[in-house]
């Protein structure tokens, strides 16, 4: 019995002391850089056998920079090819700055089902700091608390739009991020429920903000990342990195990325870079969406994820249909001494940036001083001319104002329109 105890406590040594080396040898990789090789980030292309929920990408409202150079595929003969050829690039169909009727800012997310049965499955997004920490916990409205979604080639590649729960707290974090330009992330989760999924790589997602996106021809882009451990234990992990097609002569290299499984220990972080050497030669509307994760290494599940999408465009976003209104039109309600602004934004290059992608700003004091406010999206895709709105006010009747109206895009491109010289009822 003795011997037997010494065995087992001498096996359970050996085993804390292998993933102890394992977790150093992963620590120890961060001080090492080289080239790096992207896998291909997953692609539909056929239907696999059971349920297979996960977050689709944005095949509905595509960043137009892929437009640009691959157009929407169209139905040939009786095939459906479906709205984009295979291999197409894509961010996560995760979106910000839906409103309502009270303007509190929603996120939705488009979920599929690549499986040949119909699947069942309960989503969630989390607003997730620069340091890993979760902010805030949206989940659907009660009617869509369980969703349903069929099989692949019954519109389950399409898949359906979720809307979350959303109240001002949203607002008010994203709007001072977006402010003081503080990097966070979107993590949509989709749980498959009363089956066991065919495959978890794609249950969960993360969608960056206020990272840099812009494509400099000649320098080289480096985007920095942190993966803590939140849990409670040790877990079993291992890199993942993917990216779509890369345009010809872009070079990715970085931290290096053991291939091993590793032991990630609670509280230890792992800090690193990922850098693309964008060549002169590139041109306007090329782009590449990368995706570093940490993946369970037994399930495959997403456990942490990083995304960076980087394109080249240099053309502003474009203002159009721009109208100042000082009266209430029979359509709409105004109180008294409110100024309501109304315009279209537009960008067919990395599209008009979501959440507080347009702005009014106005002065009173005839151009002494500005204050902003944050445009409030109204219908559209952010690509193609998009509506938003904006109400400033009460001002005292014969009140002077003087009028721009801002627009930036994912690139950090930035139109402006005006001066417009307003004098209220």
């Amino acid at each position: 019995m003795r011997s037997s105890n010494r065995t087992t406590q001498l096996l359970t040594a050996l085993g804390v002391a292998v993933g102890l080396m394992t977790a150093a040898q992963a620590l120890s990789a961060q001080a090492h850089t080289g080239p790096l090789t992207p896998e291909p980030i997953r692609l539909a292309s056929v239907a696999v056998d059971g349920v297979d929920l996960g977050i689709a990408d944005d095949h509905m409202y595509r960043r137009p920079i892929v437009w640009s150079t691959h157009p929407p595929d169209k139905p040939e003969g009786n095939e459906k090819v479906g709205y984009f050829r295979e291999g197409e690039e894509a961010r996560p169909g995760i979106f910000i700055a839906w409103r309502n009727t009270e303007l509190v800012e929603e996120v939705e997310v488009r979920v599929r089902n690549l499986g040949n049965q119909e699947g069942r499955g309960e989503v969630s997004i989390d607003i997730i700091n620069d340091g890993g920490q979760v902010e805030l916990h949206l989940e659907p409205l009660e009617y869509n608390r369980v969703i349903t979604i069929p099989p692949r080639d019954k519109g389950g590649l399409e898949g359906r739009v979720v809307k979350m729960t959303a109240d001002r707290r949203l607002n008010r974090l994203i709007d001072l991020y977006d402010r003081i330009r503080k990097p966070y992330s979107v993590r949509a989760t989709v749980r498959t429920v009363g089956a066991v999924d065919a495959n978890l790589t794609d249950n969960v997602k993360f969608k960056s903000f206020n990272i840099p996106f812009a494509a400099m021809p000649g320098y080289r882009q480096t985007y920095n990342y942190r993966f803590t451990n939140d849990s409670a234990g040790t877990r079993q992990v291992r890199w993942k990195l993917e990216s779509t097609q890369l345009p010809t002569g872009w070079q990715v290299s970085g931290t290096s990325l053991p291939k091993e499984p590793f032991a990630f220990t609670s509280g230890t972080p792992l800090i690193g870079s990922v850098s693309i050497d964008v060549p002169t030669s590139t041109r306007e509307g090329e782009m590449a969406e990368l995706r570093l994760s940490l993946v369970d290494a037994t399930t495959g599940e997403i456990l942490n994820q990083r995304e960076w999408f980087l394109a080249r465009d240099v053309t502003p976003p474009t203002i159009s249909e721009v109208r100042i209104r000082t009266q209430q039109p029979i359509q709409l309600r105004m109180e008294p001494g409110m100024v309501r602004i109304d315009l279209m934004a537009s960008d067919l290059g990395s599209g008009v940036f979501e959440a507080s992608g347009v702005w009014v700003d106005f002065s009173s004091d005839g151009g002494r001083t500005f204050m902003g406010i944050t445009a409030a999206y109204e219908t559209g895709n952010f690509i193609t001319p998009t509506s938003f709105t904006a109400n400033i006010g009460p001002f005292r009747p014969r009140t002077k104002l003087i009028v721009f109206v801002g627009a930036m895009d994912c690139a950090g491109n930035v139109a402006r329109y005006g001066p417009e010289e307003v004098v209220t009822e």
